[in-house]
């Protein structure tokens, strides 16, 4: 029994491909983009040239219930995205298999050759680039659109928005929650807040976009992003330091 999951757009060897992928890390053609807790790899495939995410989901929960792997969710989200008209690169592919302990999954997507993050202009003119007052405009205002279309990108920092010839699109997509319709205002200002510019020129000119995507008063959209923002520094403070405790309880078990 094969035990691949896989689901292209027809594309058969795309899909043979895509039983190699656990061994795509040794590839001499491959480049790796970003290696953590996921693996996301530039690869040559049969489709042309892709960008792959891997994840590896394990534990008692995973094995209880299983559901939806972070790929397949990035793939179906890609996929409606570009039918509501939304940028994001092309999904390809989304392929899973079982491992000891839970599932391995890859998302794939085409690549963007000059594509960078938004983080180069949230965080300082890298490279000499000092256009980053278009770009956060730009930011806000897809941001605008996508609220307009009911689409909630709940992990939208400047690391999951890219800017390349295609223009600016999301990334990393398994987080994504679509709405019936526009989204409500809460949930809009702690979605902006996210993009962490901070109350500072660039938080200016993402209000700014914002303002002229949704077309609501440039004042009322910066006070709003600005409580949201610091409702939402605090609660990473509260994150953070939750996280410093749990790591010393930790420690203080394996020492102790």
């Amino acid at each position: 029994m094969d035990p691949w999951h896989i689901e292209t757009d027809g594309n058969a060897a795309l899909a043979t491909w895509c039983r190699e992928l656990p061994t795509a890390a040794d590839n001499p053609t491959r480049q790796i983009v970003h290696q953590q807790r996921n693996l996301l790899l530039r690869l040559d495939s049969p489709a042309g040239p892709v960008v792959a995410k891997r994840w590896r989901s394990t534990g008692l929960k995973k094995l209880l219930n299983p559901g939806s792997s972070k790929a397949e969710r990035s793939y179906q989200a890609a996929i409606r995205l570009a039918q509501m008209g939304l940028p994001t690169p092309p999904a390809l592919a989304w392929a899973q298999r079982p491992i000891p302990g839970g599932i391995e999954s890859w998302y794939c997507c085409a690549a963007r050759d000059d594509s960078r993050t938004l983080y180069t202009w949230t965080h300082g003119d890298r490279g000499g680039d000092h256009d980053w007052a278009r770009q956060l405009h730009a930011a806000g205002a897809l941001t605008a659109r996508l609220h307009a279309a009911g689409v909630e990108q709940r992990d939208l920092t400047p690391g999951n928005l890219i800017v390349s010839t295609a223009g600016m699109e999301l990334i990393d997509l398994n987080r994504i929650h679509f709405h019936p319709g526009p989204l409500p205002p809460a949930i809009r200002w702690r979605n902006l807040a996210m993009i962490g510019c901070g109350i500072t020129e660039r938080g200016s000119a993402v209000v700014a976009g914002y303002a002229a995507g949704s077309g609501l008063p440039r004042e009322d959209v910066r006070i709003a992003y600005q409580n949201a923002l610091r409702a939402h520094n605090r609660r990473w403070r509260c994150k953070d330091g939750t996280r410093t405790l749990r790591h010393a309880l930790r420690r203080a078990l394996r020492e102790g």
